[in-house]
């Protein structure tokens, strides 16, 4: 079994439990609501190759001196799929080759060249490569301007950006705090300390560090009588969520039936969580599987526990993990 401290916490492999964050999610108080934009990378795909024998996104010539080259990002282009329409910026890999002289490019939405220089090629380099971010113009497009001489252009496209709205579905915890001043005591919500001990700051949800509880997978036989299969303690420095994921494989005769369930408990219960497999005719083992929510509003120490009973003494539950 390992324990894996995750936001707020998690224990895993022989019996797997993770410990996340409570009902409750912070924002950045510093940012607010409003505009935020969102990235999502993609496969590296080629939108331009001017060389002759690639031709990608349909030319096959150098950029001249002072040319601007207009390329469509939305939609499909070159050799990318489909950008979404509402994409409002591009992450690039940029190449230029066969400077013909000392020259720079400038990658920009459009309009009147910036005085920029994206990528700076000359006479006899090596391929010149550079990352490049850019918003797009009104219609999609990007603009790639060249200074001087003759240059190659190769531009592959890593991930867009889209707008994303931060609406009032976010809160912070002073806003939490103030709805929750008003509702304290009423049976539908947790009282303000509880809702407080969900709380952990920032920096705090940022950190991971593993714990290893066993690794070693286990056998054990079952009867009629409820069995603790694992049993593993935990402490919680703060209330919040454990989640428990288990899987075993059950071994019994024909009409077998193997239960499960996960809890605080020492004895099987039918409550949530309770799993049960039966044997079928002439079936003589079977996977076994679960997976139980356990809440918590205060710090607790306690045991997590997996119990499983058989409805015949001769059942048996292995490579518990």
């Amino acid at each position: 079994m390992e324990l894996m401290r995750t936001r707020w916490a998690a224990v895993g492999a022989a019996v797997a439990i993770t410990l996340g964050a409570g009902g409750i999610g912070l924002v950045d108080a510093a940012k607010g609501g409003g505009e935020r934009a969102i990235f999502t990378p993609v496969a590296s795909c080629r939108l331009i190759d001017t060389r002759p024998e690639y031709g990608v996104g349909g030319r096959t010539t150098p950029l001249g001196a002072r040319e601007i080259l207009t390329v469509s990002a939305r939609g499909t282009s070159g050799q990318c799929p489909s950008i979404p329409d509402d994409a409002t910026a591009v992450e690039l890999n940029i190449t230029a080759l066969a400077a013909s002289a000392n020259t720079h490019l400038t990658v920009w939405p459009g309009g009147d060249v910036p005085n920029a220089s994206s990528l700076n090629p000359g006479p006899g380099q090596p391929p010149v490569p550079n990352a490049v971010s850019t918003p797009l113009a009104a219609d999609g497009s990007f603009a790639v301007y060249n200074h001087a001489g003759a240059v190659h252009v190769i531009v592959d496209l890593v991930g867009y950006h889209q707008d994303h709205h931060h609406d009032d579905r976010y809160h912070d915890k002073s806003t939490v705090d103030s709805l929750l001043a008003g509702k304290a005591g009423t049976a539908d919500v947790w009282t303000k300390a509880q809702a407080d001990n969900r709380y952990q700051s920032k920096f705090d949800a940022q950190q991971q560090a593993p714990y290893v509880l066993s690794d070693t997978a286990f056998s054990t036989s079952l009867s009629t009588t409820a069995k603790i299969v694992a049993d593993i303690p935990v402490s919680l420095e703060r209330g919040g969520e454990v989640v428990v994921s288990y899987s075993g494989t059950a071994g019994g005769t024909a009409g077998d039936l193997i239960e499960c369930s996960v809890g605080t408990s020492a004895t099987f219960g039918y409550g949530a969580g309770a799993v049960g497999v039966e044997m079928g005719s002439g079936q003589n083992q079977s996977v076994v599987a679960g997976t139980r929510h356990l809440s918590f509003l205060t710090p607790t120490q306690t045991v997590i526990r997996l119990v499983c009973q058989n409805t015949d003494a001769t059942a048996s539950i292995y490579d518990v993990s």
